[in-house]
């Protein structure tokens, strides 16, 4: 299973879209079409159908010798995940509201598309299959990429094995 195939089946299996599933959520984020990078099912999305979620390759991954004589192998990959949306600005990030007090401007927990992404994955931090740590590392906010009505983001995801055993039989 390659780190885009997994990512996407994690995400399907566990997105949450009921406000009341998680503490501190104040709206409904409905589960988006998840849809890998080249995915030959899918030519064209219509965002008027419901929102998406790109799980496409981020780049190089990063190997790094572990271990004396070198038998493992530290490999960093790293996998974006592209949000959009056309519904609005608060289901891709969330909504902030008064919550009665001076102190006001309070955002949801997990908020939008994006809270939601990052919940999945700080719950899955310390390990998902063969990978010791997922990291969502950054959002970009790339609205203004995006013409009018159409909101996006991205998460940069990186999945680190932090020693991967390098199996080549006796010749080491």
């Amino acid at each position: 299973m390659t780190a885009i195939q997994a990512v996407e089946q994690l995400l399907e299996d566990n997105w949450e879209s009921e406000a009341d599933a998680v503490d501190g959520r104040i709206n409904d984020v409905p589960q988006p079409y998840i849809l890998r990078e080249k995915d030959t099912d899918r030519r064209r999305v219509n965002l008027q159908d419901g929102d998406y979620i790109f799980v496409i390759d981020g780049g190089k991954p990063a190997i790094e010798p572990r271990s004396l004589g070198w038998t493992e192998e530290r490999i960093e990959t790293i996998v974006a995940l592209d949000i959009y949306t056309s519904h609005s600005r608060e289901r891709l990030l969330g909504e902030r509201q008064s919550d009665g007090t001076n102190e006001g401007n309070v955002g949801e927990s997990y908020g939008g598309l994006a809270g939601e992404t990052k919940r999945i994955m700080d719950v899955h931090r310390k390990g998902f299959q063969e990978w010791d740590m997922l990291i969502a590392s950054t959002f970009d906010d790339l609205q203004s990429q995006t013409g009018a009505g159409i909101w996006r983001g991205q998460w940069e995801l990186r999945m680190v094995q932090i020693a991967s055993n390098i199996n080549v039989g006796n010749d080491c």
